[in-house]
């Protein structure tokens, strides 16, 4: 790593680790950064923030664009701490590189979204924690560029750019005192310059930019009172809108490279059926056709044209085994389902006196379910890989950057430094394209190295992309309650039974006054294979607790917000969005 100071990772216990990382800022690395990504006139003053000797700040975003706007929003947390102009303010997406780890996101997540606080963390040891998640995210976690969990902003802005913006801008401010022989508390920034007011002068961000890269970025530099941002919280035009409107925009599906061959791919109708044999004598003189690639569970046909391997892959006739799951279907899996509901549950959440306040008042039973559901984004998954003299160039759009040069390496038994990976623009996502559910790099990356020295665009059909998906539970709940003579609830019971999820979902916890609940929940096997869709557990579990709270209001004979007011007397926040959803 070279750090500063020695960095010291210790685990301890039998269930957990604690990491400690003793460095107030990784040595030289800003000088990695630059060598890394630096344009002509460019410097790095802080991980995510580039100095131009034009006077522009260039933004390092490590995030994937799907549309969310998040570039324009990470953006405008930077100008405002760097008080720089918006017309000269410019975003780029960070190299797959480890320098480029995102530990403010890890930092979010594991402190939970709740920030730095002196009472929470020591001023003496921000600079250690902050350093701690940089390793962490670098190397604990394999590389981590993750986008999902709407943690863009809230993690990534708030521990990451809008820290290091603060901190350039206090760099430039420092290198402008010291450049005039007066004290740092008397300059001011505005407008991409530094302003000494005493003796009229100023700098350009640009012009100072050199000096400010010998002094090292502050782990707790000065922020912005929320009362003088002038971007934040005010509408800016985004700065994806133009190239998505005029077609310039490159996605992955967009990559075209020399001498490019095209794949299409036909997957195990079942899942984890396995390819046995593969009877090829169709694709005899067709035109075009280059090689058909056997895969473990696929048969990929590459042709110079992509509908001539998508036509061609449709006309063999691939065997495949069933793993024995061949006769599943959907009634088999709602039996499980219901099976287990019936069976012994994993407890939740016990209030009161649970299940038993049951036993008198008047009863309502009601069951829900929602079925398998596919991301099926805008644009197909898609991949392009080049397997040439033992090197590997990637060209995908991912929900992450880091983390799918580190998987496309493991499959290519390749060493990490030997892949390089072009993180595009998605043409949507929603969980599809998050780490886990990288079968398209999975399966272009196989037939790329089959065909060494050629570069291989392979596309999954509509068909295929529904099919192979990765797709939010089908999940099943049975609510039971009991009302009291005023049509209030006094017992809340729910069970519920998914096929994806290993452990109790926090969604299913409700903000209603409900003296006596009990949670209970219990997984049904299957083979489908499942992963997070937009909303994750909120997707189902919303749907559940309100539809039966809709049932216990009608029940009760009164009108669902007055009734559902009266259940959130004890919970504010919740009441405040209930009442301003009414009053819109």
């Amino acid at each position: 790593m070279g750090t500063t100071r020695r960095v010291v990772l210790g685990v301890l216990g039998g269930t957990g680790a604690l990491i400690v990382g003793y460095a107030v800022w990784p040595g030289r690395r800003l000088e990695r950064d630059d060598a890394l990504d630096a344009g002509q006139g460019q410097r790095f003053l802080a991980n995510w923030i580039k100095i131009g000797s034009d006077d522009s700040v260039t933004v390092v975003v490590p995030h994937c664009d799907m549309g969310t706007g998040i570039f324009t929003g990470l953006g405008q947390m930077a100008a405002d701490e760097l008080d720089a102009d918006w017309d000269r303010v410019r975003i780029e997406q960070a190299p797959a590189d480890p320098l480029f780890a995102n530990g403010a996101l890890a930092e979010g997540f594991i402190l939970g979204g709740m920030g730095y606080t002196p009472e929470r963390i020591p001023v003496f040891l921000k600079s250690t924690v902050d350093n701690t998640f940089r390793l962490i995210a670098e190397n604990l976690m394999g590389g981590v560029q993750v986008t999902g969990g709407s943690s863009a902003i809230r993690a990534t802005g708030v521990y990451g750019i809008r820290i290091a913006a603060a901190a350039t801008r206090e760099m430039l401010v420092k290198a402008a005192a010291q450049r005039w022989n007066v004290a740092p508390a008397e300059c001011t920034t505005a407008s991409h310059r530094v302003f000494h007011k005493a003796s009229g002068r100023s700098a350009g961000y640009g012009e100072l930019a050199a000096d400010a890269a010998t002094f090292t970025p502050s782990s707790m530099p000065p922020l912005k009172d929320r009362k003088s941002y002038r971007y934040v919280g005010r509408p800016v035009p985004r700065i994806d809108i133009p190239a998505k409107v005029n077609g310039s925009e490159k996605y992955g599906i967009d990559v075209v490279r020399p001498g490019m061959l095209y794949a299409a791919i036909r997957i195990s109708p079942v899942f984890g059926g396995r390819l046995v044999s593969v009877d090829q004598g169709a694709l005899a003189n067709r035109r075009g056709i280059r090689k058909v690639v056997h895969l473990d569970d696929a048969v990929v046909v590459v042709a110079d044209r992509f509908w001539r391997a998508r036509d061609a892959v449709a006309m063999i006739n691939p065997v495949f085994d069933d793993k024995g799951n061949g006769s599943v279907s959907s009634a088999e899996i709602a039996a499980r389902q219901h099976a287990a509901l019936k069976g012994e549950l994993k407890s939740d959440v016990e209030k009161g006196d649970g299940a038993g306040a049951l036993k008198s008042g008047r009863y309502v039973e009601a069951t829900y379910s929602v079925p398998y559901l596919s991301h099926a984004p805008m644009e197909p998954m898609n991949v392009t890989a080049h397997f040439v003299d033992g090197k590997l160039e990637v060209w995908s759009g991912t929900q992450d950057g880091l983390g799918s040069r580190t998987y496309c390496a493991k499959v290519a038994g390749l060493a990490f430094k030997d892949v390089t990976f072009h993180l595009m623009p998605s043409g949507g996502a929603f969980g599809r394209r998050l780490p886990g559910q990288w079968n398209f790099l999975d399966y272009g990356v196989r037939t790329a190295m089959a065909m060494p020295g050629v570069p291989i665009k392979l596309i999954f059909t509509r068909e295929q992309d529904l099919q192979h998906d990765f797709y939010r539970p089908c999940v099943m709940s049975r609510f039971r309650a009991t009302l009291d003579g005023k049509g209030n609830p006094v017992a809340w019971v729910n069970d519920y039974s998914g096929t994806g999820d290993k452990k109790a979902d926090s969604e299913a916890h409700i903000p209603y006054a409900i003296p006596n609940q009990a949670i209970g929940w219990k997984n049904a096997e299957s083979h489908v294979p499942t992963g997070p869709w937009r909303s994750v557990e909120a997707s189902w579990h919303g749907y559940f607790t309100e539809s039966f709270v809709d049932e216990l209001a009608h029940e009760a004979g009164s009108d669902p917000l007055v009734y559902r007011r009266a259940l959130l007397k004890d919970s504010p926040h919740h009441l405040a969005v209930l009442n301003e959803a009414a009053a819109r």
